[in-house]
């Protein structure tokens, strides 16, 4: 008995062979491919290109029911895909201010698996690559949150020229796609956007982190904060009339205006 890969899955980089395999059948594995055993997420061993024959008595030490396997077998690709196709949502932790925001983001991605085994142990081994590509987005979208979570403007961060995004981007996702096996091969055209609602709620966060106060002593513009160097209180300037406050500010009396 042959197994080989199926031709309704060439393409695909991950084709399981789902049928029963019997003791003695011979795995054809091509170039470029491994061929990875595995029972319940758990992997027994990893075939390299080559015509291999299933044992009781080899080092693999499979595990049999009778005279059948009692494990499957999935061919692995180590040929580069492009995934995900379109764009997708990214969840971004705001450095200064501390809130969740949704960055979307767009690009073109190359993703290649690189250790076969831990592909197999973490993702569901279904035909068709619907799944490699949905665990792609997750880790490329957790990718953007770390590189866009190390800077001080995410503002800033968002703008960056698309080549600085994607050597970012991909330096953050080193760690991450190595929890399944992949590496990101490669990352151009990329570009992050966030809807005008968002965009105008952090530039006023900016605004209000960057604007003085008046020390009630000395009279000294100082950055925001309940004291001044010289130990006087600190009186912040409502950017909405004008009228000073002590320490942070908050909602004004005069004008409503809130942060």
């Amino acid at each position: 008995m042959r197994i080989v890969r199926s031709e309704a899955h060439r393409n695909d980089t991950i084709a399981p062979y789902l049928a029963p395999i019997q003791v003695g059948s011979e795995i054809v594995v091509e170039e470029g491919d491994s061929a990875v055993l595995f029972q319940e997420r758990a992997v027994i061993g990893t075939l390299g290109p080559g015509r291999h024959t299933l044992r009781v008595d080899d080092d693999l030490f499979l595990p049999v029911a009778g005279d059948t396997v009692a494990a499957k077998v999935a061919f692995v690709s180590r040929a580069p895909r492009h995934a995900p196709r379109g764009a997708f949502p990214a969840l971004v932790t705001d450095p200064r201010s501390g809130r969740s925001v949704t960055v979307g983001v767009a690009g073109t991605w190359t993703v290649r698996v690189v250790d076969p085994s831990r592909c197999v142990a973490e993702l569901p081994t279904i035909p068709g690559d619907g799944i490699l590509e949905a665990a792609t987005t997750c880790h490329l979208a957790r990718s953007v949150a770390r590189h866009l979570g190390r800077g001080g403007d995410l503002l800033e961060a968002t703008t960056q020229p698309a080549e600085v995004l994607a050597r970012g981007i991909a330096e953050a996702a080193r760690p991450i796609m190595a929890e399944a096996g992949l590496e990101l091969v490669e990352a151009r055209d990329v570009r992050l956007s966030l809807d005008s609602a968002t965009r105008a709620s952090l530039a006023q966060a900016s605004e209000l982190e960057t604007r003085q106060g008046i020390c009630a002593r000395c009279g000294d513009p100082v950055p925001l904060g309940p004291l001044c160097l010289c130990g006087g209180p600190l009186f912040v300037i409502c950017p909405g009339c004008g009228d000073e406050h002590p320490g942070e500010l908050e909602l004004c009396p005069t004008c409503g205006y809130a942060p």
